[in-house]
C-alpha cells in the first residue's frame, strides 16, 4: 500500500516537474510516509523512476510470458503483444513517462538504458523465444528470432509511438494504430512462412551512428 502510494505520488511530481527538478519533499507531501520509506523500498530518486519504468515495462510484457503463450498460434500471439503495447505504453500517463525519459537522457543516460533493456530489449528476447519455438518444425523461417522479433514491434506501432512521444501534430487515433498492428501481423507472418526460403538475415553492423 505505501509502496504504490509512493509511485503513485512521484508518477504526478516526475510528469509536472521532470526527473530532475523533481524532489523527494513533493513527493512525500503527496504520498505521506518518510524519506526512510522511499530509501528502504527504492534506495533513491532514482530508484522511483527506475521502479515505475519497470512497473510500466512488465505490464506490456505480462501476456509474453513463456506459459501464456505456449501452444498459441503466432498471429494470435503477435496481435495481442502488439495491441498490448500499444494500449499500455501509447496509453496518456505512459507517454507523459516516456517523454521525461527521453527528455533528461542526455543528463541521465541511465534512465534510458533501464527502459530500454526492461522495455525493448527484454521485449525482443521473449517474442524471440516463442518465434524460435515455432520455427522448429519448419512451419515458419526464422533465422534470426529477436532480430525478427524487433522489427515487428517497429512495424507494428515504432511510427505511432515516435509521433506520439515526440508531441508531433495530428497524433494517430488508436484505431489508426490498430489497423497498423493488424497490417503488420498479416505482413510479418507472410515474411516467415517456411515455404518462401529466405536467405538468413545478414548481421548486423556494429558501427555506431555519429555522435551530435
Amino acid at each position: 500500500m505505501r509502496r504504490r502510494a509512493i509511485l503513485n505520488a512521484a508518477s504526478i511530481v516526475f510528469l509536472q516537474k521532470g526527473y530532475e527538478k523533481a524532489s523527494l519533499s513533493e513527493i512525500l507531501t503527496l504520498s505521506g510516509g518518510s524519506r526512510a520509506t522511499i530509501y528502504q523500498l527504492f534506495g533513491s530518486k532514482d530508484g522511483l523512476l527506475e521502479a515505475m519504468l519497470v512497473e510500466c515495462c512488465q505490464a506490456v510484457l505480462a501476456p509474453l510470458s513463456a506459459d501464456a503463450v505456449r501452444s498459441r498460434p503466432p498471429g494470435e500471439v503477435l496481435r495481442e503483444m502488439a495491441v498490448r503495447s500499444v494500449d499500455v505504453l501509447l496509453s496518456p500517463a505512459n507517454l507523459a513517462l516516456t517523454r521525461v525519459v527521453l527528455a533528461e537522457g542526455r543528463k541521465f543516460p541511465h534512465l534510458t538504458q533501464v527502459f530500454h533493456e526492461q522495455g525493448f530489449v527484454e521485449g525482443n528476447r521473449m517474442l524471440g523465444a516463442y518465434l524460435a519455438d515455432i520455427s522448429r518444425d519448419g512451419a515458419y523461417y526464422i533465422p534470426d528470432p529477436e532480430r525478427y522479433a524487433r522489427i515487428f514491434f517497429s512495424m507494428a506501432w515504432g511510427d505511432a509511438m515516435f509521433r506520439l512521444a515526440a508531441e508531433m501534430p495530428d497524433p494517430p487515433t488508436r484505431e489508426e494504430v490498430l489497423g497498423d498492428v493488424e497490417v503488420a501481423v498479416r505482413i510479418f507472418l507472410e515474411g516467415i512462412r517456411g515455404d518462401v526460403g529466405l536467405p538468413a538475415a545478414a548481421p548486423r553492423e556494429t558501427r555506431s551512428f555519429p555522435s551530435v
